[in-house]
């Protein structure tokens, strides 16, 4: 599992990002473009580098692992819930796929 003792909040908001917006296996330059202007470039770029070295299980657990330290309850889940909807917005188009998806870490939390 990677290291994530020095993350903070927008760090694992792109990462959660980052996973969403690879579910349709197909990632567009308007939701990496919408990923930089939540969470920053630099908070972009870690969390792109460990969703590149982890497995999609691994990306998973440590989504559900961090998710409490950085939005914890459910008004963490609703700002979640508001970033994944305009990440899947980003390109216009909310597809079957992007909607399983949301679903999906829905049910994480």
């Amino acid at each position: 599992m990677a290291n994530t003792e020095d993350w903070i909040r927008e760090d694992f908001l792109a990462l959660m990002l980052c996973y969403a917006a690879s579910a349709d296996m197909e990632v567009k330059k308007e939701e990496i473009e919408l990923i930089k202007q939540k969470a920053g470039a630099i908070h972009y770029k870690k969390a792109k580098h460990t969703f590149d070295i982890l497995s999609d299980h691994e990306v998973i657990e440590l989504i559900i692992e961090l998710k409490n330290r950085f939005y914890a309850g459910e008004e963490g889940s609703k700002k979640l819930d508001k970033h994944l909807n305009d990440l899947f917005k980003a390109d216009g188009n909310i597809d079957q796929m992007e909607r399983m998806i949301r679903i999906g870490i829905e049910r994480l939390f």
